[in-house]
Parts: C-alpha cells; sequence; structure tokens
C-alpha cells in the first residue's frame, strides 16, 4: 500500500506511459511488414505496354517473401503476432485472476502479497 496520493498517480502514470510506449514501438514495427506490401497494389495496376519480366519477378518477390523486422527468422514481427502475443498475455492473467479467487474463498493468501 503507497502512502501518500502522489505515489498512487506516479505509479499509474508511469505504468500507463510504459505500456504505451511500448505499445508504439510494436506497432510501428508491424507497420514496416504493411507498408512493404502497399506497393503491390501499384505495380498490379501496370498496363500489358509496360509490362516486362523485372515487373513480374518484382510482384513474385514482394508476394513470396516477409518483409518485416525478425528475431534471427524464427518470427517476424507483424500486427497479428502482437495482438496474439497480447492476446495470449490477457487471457493468462484472467486465468491467474480466478485463481486468485477460488484461494480468497477457502481463506488462503492473495498470491501477490
Amino acid at each position: 500500500k503507497l502512502r501518500w496520493p502522489i505515489n498512487y498517480v506516479y505509479f499509474w502514470y508511469s505504468l500507463l506511459y510504459l505500456i504505451g510506449r511500448t505499445a508504439f514501438v510494436f506497432l510501428t514495427a508491424a507497420d514496416i511488414n504493411e507498408e512493404s506490401k502497399r506497393g503491390l497494389g501499384v505495380l498490379r495496376r501496370v498496363s500489358s505496354r509496360s509490362w516486362c519480366i523485372e515487373v513480374e519477378r518484382l510482384i513474385f518477390q514482394m508476394t513470396t517473401q516477409t518483409v518485416a523486422l525478425s528475431g534471427k527468422k524464427f518470427y517476424f514481427l507483424t500486427r497479428r503476432l502482437l495482438f496474439g502475443m497480447a492476446g495470449t498475455i490477457v487471457t493468462y492473467e484472467l486465468v491467474l485472476l480466478q485463481f486468485d479467487e477460488a484461494n480468497r474463498r477457502r481463506g488462503l493468501l492473495p498470491l501477490c502479497v
């Protein structure tokens, strides 16, 4: 329990600032993948007079290769991965809260003391 009200304000401000900044960095990194696919629409509208083998190769390369930040090619930072990770964390927290509620009904000490 925090002693002064300013400590509550500082704690919540710091926590929300950290979460917001982390989310902003992750979503900005995920935009790399989305921006790399934006040029495909332009390339697919190339007229048949201007069509050449280089355009076809570029379209093939842009559709088959993943352009994104990666961790040693084990995973790629995309929007889908980031929202999946956030959903997993929220689910885990909810399960912990449910277990903690069952312990409180039995009269046991809370998990987070």
